[in-house]
């Protein structure tokens, strides 16, 4: 009796060291789309979405599809867009995050190959609290819209 109050009080403990942004950070809808022979960059888009926990960061990212991977916001200046490298990137407790063409994406530098259609690549996010989460991106053709593939007309 005395041995299984120890084991649950241990188990408590275990479960107690446990980070508090263990669970309610999630990632979904990780989409790229295909690029050109020969093309040496790429993006990714996805949503992150805190629902419940603390504020987390997203550090960084990396693929072994690319060399280099960085998250950038593109901005609009007058008659001219720029991209710029955000890192690390805050994300708040109860907040969503869409990564979508035209604004945040993952870019990837550096392509071992070309991102082909109806392919699949790897990403890891490397975030403060909730720690490595490795997405599975779909690749869509090259004038698709969203994760779903829908082409532009």
């Amino acid at each position: 009796m005395r041995s299984a109050a120890i084991a649950l009080m241990c188990a408590s403990l275990a479960l107690a060291a446990l980070p508090a942004s263990a669970g309610p950070l999630t990632v979904s809808h990780a989409w790229a789309r295909a690029t050109p022979p020969g093309s040496t960059v790429g993006a990714v888009y996805l949503v992150l979405d805190n629902s419940g926990g603390p504020a987390d960061r997203l550090l960084s990212a990396s693929s072994p599809a690319a060399g280099m991977v960085q998250v950038h916001v593109t901005e609009h200046e007058g008659n001219m867009m720029t991209m710029r490298r955000v890192d690390p990137l805050d994300i708040a407790a109860g907040a969503r995050l869409t990564f979508a063409p035209g604004g945040m994406h993952v870019m990837l530098m550096g392509l071992k190959a070309p991102l082909v259609a109806g392919h699949h690549l790897t990403l890891t996010l490397h975030f403060e609290h909730r720690g490595d989460v490795e997405v599975d991106a779909r690749v869509v053709p090259a004038d698709a819209t969203s994760p779903a593939g829908d082409h532009t007309h």
